[in-house]
């Protein structure tokens, strides 16, 4: 697998998203590509933004945009505040301030949709057929240090790969795995990235193992076979099924 990061000019409020795309791709992507793009960049000229002086404070602003979250006084040193967002458990709804020049920079109003947006013009402007695209972004995970990539939203791509009705070397058949393909290649694809002023919020994925490509919306939501599982059913729901959580949207 190959991984390259693209540079793009700065992206401001009034920059065309399709602009910078087509900018930073000098040339068509080859088949059976990913194109990775950081969500902030699609927050900032969707307008996803709000100005700093324009909330009394970030945490006000964190728990409207939160679907439920835990209040920072309850939290152990009050670093951050926990949160639930879109199906993720992420820190602070996903509200970031870096490289926001004044604003607070939200999560992509809709992800999913905006990834078949890109993969539609992908195909459109550079005569693909195969051709995958994830909305990135970074978060902490439980009991590690640092940031990691994770996928938003996925167009083009399936993002589980089932292991289910396989066997492994030994001929045993696989009873529950079944892999995260999405978040691999996103968490791969963020590391190249980078997490600074690098300045380059696109990344080009080339050669994917364990990757199917499809013209299917393959979110699956709802079903037993969804990439997102309900909070109630996730096997790590006993480390916060009593947290204190209140409803967002405050």
């Amino acid at each position: 697998m190959h991984i390259q990061a693209l540079a793009t000019e700065k992206v401001t409020p009034e920059s065309n998203l399709f602009d910078v795309l087509a900018s930073a791709l000098a040339e068509a992507p080859p088949e059976k590509s990913i194109l990775a793009v950081t969500s902030k960049i699609i927050s900032i000229t969707e307008g996803s933004l709000v100005p700093m002086d324009a909330v009394p404070s970030k945490d006000e602003l964190v728990y409207r945009e939160a679907d439920k979250y835990i209040p920072r006084e309850k939290i152990s040193g009050r670093h951050v505040i926990h949160t639930q967002k879109n199906g993720l458990l992420t820190s602070s709804a996903g509200i970031d301030a870096s490289n926001g020049d004044g604003y607070f920079i939200l999560w992509p109003k809709n992800a999913h949709d905006t990834a078949w947006s890109i993969r539609t013009w992908l195909c459109k402007n550079y005569s693909l057929t195969d051709v995958g695209v994830l909305i990135t972004d970074s978060r902490s995970m439980p009991l590690r240090r640092g940031a990691i990539g994770v996928t938003l939203g996925f167009a083009g791509i399936d993002p589980l790969k089932d292991y289910r009705k396989a066997k492994d070397i030994f001929g045993r058949p696989f009873v529950s795995e079944v892999a995260n393909v999405a978040d691999g290649l996103s968490a791969s694809a963020v590391l190249a990235m980078g997490e600074g002023a690098e300045q380059t919020p696109l990344a080009l994925i080339t050669d994917v193992p364990q990757v199917t490509f499809s013209e299917k919306n393959l979110e699956r939501a709802g079903t037993a076979d969804s990439f997102t599982i309900p909070i109630d059913e996730d096997i790590f729901n006993i480390f916060w099924k009593n947290a204190p959580w209140e409803d967002g949207g405050i």
